[in-house]
């Protein structure tokens, strides 16, 4: 499969699902194709081939019968794993069929895709037959969707929590799936809302920097945020936060925060000296994390680009995040985090006990001949 944006750019070659985890192990070359001259191979075996060019034997369908309804992702995985078992027959890719591709979903933000890819996963694993596989993928993905509550996003994590049960209920296709993000166009919008519920502007925004330098397209978002922000409210504090441990300077701001998880802060005759504590990164990371939940440094904090770290999320009350073209909102509840967190591990622990026992909906095939 070749990009259609940079027609020289190969994307995949079929690949595999891992075998215990959650995720693809794709034949993902993403290089141009002029560096592959040295594939003197015609075919390479593979655990599945993509939808977006599949060529197959039609006695194929009498004997597994079709796909089953996912909707979305996982569904030519699982029929090539099912046409292996059930015939002996290879699927393989043919390194010389080149198609291109639309590759604009692998650049969206990954939403409303967390339910299909945590439910169609779930019931891939289960026809495997593999128990301890199973367990293991309920537990990542529940896992997901904890970080995803742990950053406010609560409709992301729902979806991770849906996709858990609706596996277990049997319940496949496509699904109503709502986001309960307040969606704005813009910053005005965002402040206003913050006005609306604290009757004045924040007093301090956190504005987080790129943390994908590698999709850095020259334009100055960061900056063209915080102009907006002191044309709206100039007594607003600005604090600029990079998690490049690097990058220690205010390009537009009125102060900077490192989010660098292996860096401790130390003032000393008013200026912070960074030490490197290497062996300490996860303790301080733990540190990190659970300060920003519990005492947040602002009143709101702005992505400007999709990031899911529990320490930038978790700068301010309010978290702002720039997708698709407009600011998704989130608002701080700490109570209620807590107590949706304890009711999913309790639920999880019987949907342990389902797996166990055996107890879950995973079909053969929904359509056969």
């Amino acid at each position: 499969m070749m990009d259609l944006e940079n027609p020289s750019t190969v994307y995949e070659a079929g690949g595999d699902l891992f075998k215990d985890r959650f995720g693809w192990k794709a034949n993902i070359l993403h290089t141009d194709a002029g560096n592959l001259m040295h594939v003197n191979e015609k075919t390479w075996n593979s655990g599945y081939a993509g939808a977006y060019s599949l060529l197959f034997r039609t006695e194929v369908i009498r004997q597994v019968g079709i796909w089953r309804d996912y909707f979305l992702h996982v569904d030519d995985c699982e029929w090539c794993l099912r046409i292996q078992r059930m015939t002996g027959k290879k699927v393989v890719i043919a390194l010389d069929s080149l198609i291109w591709h639309v590759l604009q979903g692998a650049k969206k933000p990954f939403t409303t895709l967390r339910y299909y890819e945590t439910r169609n996963f779930l019931d891939y694993f289960a026809s495997c037959g593999d128990k301890k596989a199973l367990l293991k993928v309920m537990l990542q993905t529940m896992l997901m969707g904890l970080k995803q509550l742990s950053i406010k996003r609560d409709d992301l994590c729902h979806f991770h929590i849906k996709g858990i049960e609706d596996f277990f209920e049997g319940r496949f296709g496509k699904q109503p799936l709502e986001r309960s993000a307040l969606f704005l166009s813009g910053i005005p919008d965002l402040l206003d809302e913050y006005k609306k519920d604290n009757g004045k502007y924040p007093d301090k925004i956190f504005i987080v920097k790129e943390i994908n330098s590698y999709m850095n397209d020259g334009v100055d978002y960061e900056g063209n945020i915080i102009t907006q922000i002191r044309t709206i409210s100039p007594k607003t504090t600005i604090i600029e936060a990079s998690m490049h441990h690097d990058d220690r300077g205010v390009r537009h701001g009125d102060g900077f925060k490192t989010l660098d998880p292996s860096s401790i802060e130390i003032p000393f005759i008013g200026k912070n000296f960074y030490v490197r504590r290497p062996l300490w990164i996860k303790m301080l990371l733990i540190i990190k994390m659970l300060k920003a939940f519990f005492i947040p440094s602002g009143e709101m904090v702005i992505l400007p680009f999709w990031n899911e770290s529990v320490i930038a999320n978790n700068l301010g009350k309010y978290t702002a995040v720039f997708e698709n073209g407009q600011y998704s909102l989130y608002k701080m509840n700490r109570m209620k985090t807590i107590y949706i967190t304890i009711k999913i591990i309790w639920q999880n622990c019987f949907h342990a006990v389902k797996i166990a026992k055996n107890q879950f909906n995973s079909k053969s095939s929904h359509v056969s001949f």
